[in-house]
């Protein structure tokens, strides 16, 4: 099997395009393989790492939002909000007092209002007489009214009245400890009194508390945010002690028990503030035992808590995915497009291939046609001066010698025109020549190039200017006369005697026509005439002229213009060329 030039030249430069198309691809898809490969583990590992900050933060987000009541039950805070509590009820019994018509009535209102008067929790209130030790009243047991608590001892025989009355007086709040049966826990447990002494009456007011009943009110609303604080979608807190026991969680049916999981928590946390433990536990939304990865933290000491959070493996995988998902969606559609483009590039690239080889062989063939036509062009006038040499030596006579010689000087000057010609046509048919365009007045220029067509042709020549004497123009002038002379002279070669040119700028553009009266150019040739050596008139003789050159030179100096000619029917009855820039 035989392949053409064009075949093996196509096939030269498209094969390696496709080969280097292939491999780039290829290539892009092997690296989207380990991009994305890399990327999902380090999404695994971003993501566990991210979840672990995210659950100690979370942890330290509901602690801070708890330290309160931590801060509120140490004893430093509670006396601080008896101090202020008992400025209060201070307050109120001096207003009593003040208000009273004798001292004996504020007596009465004041010991009735302290018998009778219970702080928010039910705490009550007691008094006792500064110098005398009896008690005027006493809110929780209207017994010990007229008592004398000199001597009262509490349970580890401390003089505890004698305390509180010290205090009292020796202190605008006083705070003093003791011990007492807790009626509630049925326990001996330390009561914390605030008092204070009031001079008007020889008075010390006083009520206290069991720092237990004070300390598990703040527990217990601590233990309660933290069984209600949640967060995302399957997140949650929860409270054990060392030994693993459930103190506040969501399920309220399991607080106060140990399951295996919170003491795999305690065994995991003993002897370090915080620890990461994998434990087993029913994942709520899958209803499914699952590996969980909990995060504990021992807080407040002095309660013996642990709290705890944690996330299962589950919903690790969801956001891995997701992330890996959308990474892998992104890089897809920037691999697809780049496919796209490679594909697109590499058919753009063998098309303009092709049609750099077609008219690479077009140029060729085009050469090899110019060759041919000048070869033929050359032959005629070189036969004629054969013919005229070998008739000069036949020749005896002198005047037909004088006669051949004339002959062969003009075929010698046709072949210097035609010599000419082809050099001007090649220059722009190549390279065309750098023009000189400056901008001048193109009326007289005109005006002067067509004085000098009219010495030259045997017409009636005539001129129309439809501009401004002053009018002016970009044109090179050497090349631009040269084309309005090929058109005047083709006119008046083929006119019958009657050459019109006008000179008109209807627009931002030049327009220059040459009528003739002649036969005209039909539709279907108005295109060819200008291609090299095309002519309507078959015949080479001397008396028809021309080489078929001087239109497509016409064209190729209008080109270099960025300009155009045309072809169309002249006012005058034959052809009107029309030159445009």
């Amino acid at each position: 099997m035989k392949f053409t030039i064009k075949t093996k030249l196509i096939a030269a430069l498209c094969v390696p395009l496709l080969l280097i198309g292939v491999v780039f691809i290829s290539s892009l898809i092997n690296t989207q393989s380990s991009v994305l490969a890399v990327e999902r583990s380090n999404v695994e590992s971003k993501v566990t790492a991210l979840l672990n900050d995210g659950l100690k933060g979370q942890v330290d987000t509901v602690t801070r939002s708890i330290s309160d009541y931590y801060e509120l039950s140490k004893l430093e805070s509670i006396k601080k909000d008896l101090s202020v509590e008992m400025k209060t009820f201070k307050r109120t019994i001096e207003k009593i007092y003040e208000s009273s018509d004798s001292k004996r009535a504020a007596e009465a209102s004041i010991y009735a209002f302290i018998n009778h008067h219970r702080w928010d929790n039910g705490r009550y209130f007691f008094a006792y007489n500064a110098t005398s030790w009896i008690s005027p009243a006493y809110g929780s047991d209207f017994s010990n009214i007229g008592l004398n608590g000199y001597d009262k001892k509490d349970a580890d025989g401390k003089y505890f009245v004698r305390d509180v009355v010290e205090a009292a007086k020796n202190n605008s709040i006083g705070f003093s400890q003791y011990a007492f049966l807790n009626p509630t826990t049925q326990k001996i447990e330390d009561k914390i009194t605030a008092s204070f002494y009031f001079k008007p009456l020889d008075l010390v007011i006083a009520t206290g508390e069991y720092l237990s009943t004070l300390k598990q009110n703040n527990i217990a609303a601590a233990l309660h945010a933290i069984s209600i604080a949640q967060y995302g979608k399957n997140g949650y807190f929860w409270i054990q002690d060392k030994d693993g026991k459930i103190l506040a969680h969501p399920k309220a049916e399991i607080v106060g028990t140990k399951l295996a999981s919170t003491t795999s928590i305690a065994a995991g946390i003993r002897n370090k503030p915080e620890a990461f433990v994998k434990i087993q536990y029913q994942n709520p939304t899958t209803k499914k035992t699952e590996n969980k990865l909990v995060y504990a933290r021992i807080i407040f000491p002095e309660w013996g808590w642990t709290i705890a959070s944690g996330s299962y493996e589950s919903d690790v995988f969801f956001i891995q995915e997701g992330l890996t998902k959308a990474t892998n969606e992104i890089f897809e559609e920037r691999t697809s497009l780049m496919i796209i483009v490679s594909l697109v590039l590499i058919v753009f690239s063998f098309i303009v291939a092709i049609w750099v080889i077609s008219f690479t062989l077009k140029g060729i063939a085009s050469q090899k046609e110019l060759i041919n036509a000048i070869s033929h062009e050359l032959r005629t006038p070189i036969a004629r001066l054969r013919f005229g040499v070998e008739m000069m030596e036949s020749s005896t006579s002198r005047t037909e010698q004088v006669r051949y010689v004339d002959g062969v000087q003009q075929d010698l000057d046709e072949l210097d025109l035609l010599i000419s010609e082809l050099l001007t046509y090649g220059r722009f048919d190549q390279n065309a020549p750098e023009l000189q365009m400056p901008e001048q007045a193109i009326t007289p220029w005109l005006k002067a190039v067509l004085a000098d067509l009219g010495a030259e042709v045997s017409v009636d020549l005539q001129s129309t200017f439809l501009v401004e004497q002053n009018a002016q123009g970009c044109f090179d002038p050497k090349y631009l006369q040269r084309a309005v002379s090929n058109l005047v002279q083709n006119a008046a070669k083929y006119g019958n005697g009657q050459v019109m040119v006008t000179l008109e700028h209807p627009d931002k553009h030049y327009l220059i026509h040459v009528d003739d009266n002649g036969p005209g150019i039909p539709d279907a040739e108005r295109e060819r005439v200008f291609e090299a050596f095309a002519r309507l008139d078959s015949s080479r003789c001397r008396e028809s002229g021309g080489y078929g050159l001087g239109l497509a030179i016409v064209k190729r100096i209008l080109d270099s213009h960025h300009g155009s000619v045309s072809i169309t029917t002249s006012p005058l009855g034959g052809s009107r060329f029309t030159l445009r820039w």
